[in-house]
């Protein structure tokens, strides 16, 4: 699908919705960490000192890039798809209320 567009996946639609509808949030609160850092990476040595109170800051010890570990995702999983149900009453009254999303095949 190179160049093509988004897929998701779940192991239902409703998983799979919710992880659709949020994946654009969460691409902007990436976007938005990462062009944080890297205006806090590029600032002075004086000036990062003076925001993180660090004796000798440098652009690769102020804030590194940390992955989640294997267990925080599985926690993750586990706790955000207790809640993926909660928005899907909404988007379902959401479609059938829309025109937009007529079906007269």
């Amino acid at each position: 699908m190179r160049r093509h567009g988004f897929t998701t996946h779940g192991p239902d639609i409703q998983t799979a919705v919710f992880r659709a509808v949020f994946a654009v949030s969460n691409a902007q609160v990436q976007t938005t960490a990462a062009l944080l850092r890297q205006a806090y990476s590029s600032m002075s040595t004086d000036a990062a000192r003076t925001w993180t109170g660090e004796s000798n800051p440098n652009s690769s010890t102020l804030y590194p890039f940390e992955p989640l570990t294997a267990e925080q995702a599985r926690d993750c999983e586990v706790s955000i798809g207790k809640t993926s149900a909660r928005p899907w009453g909404l988007w379902v009254k959401e479609v059938e209320s829309n025109v937009l999303y007529v079906n007269e095949a």
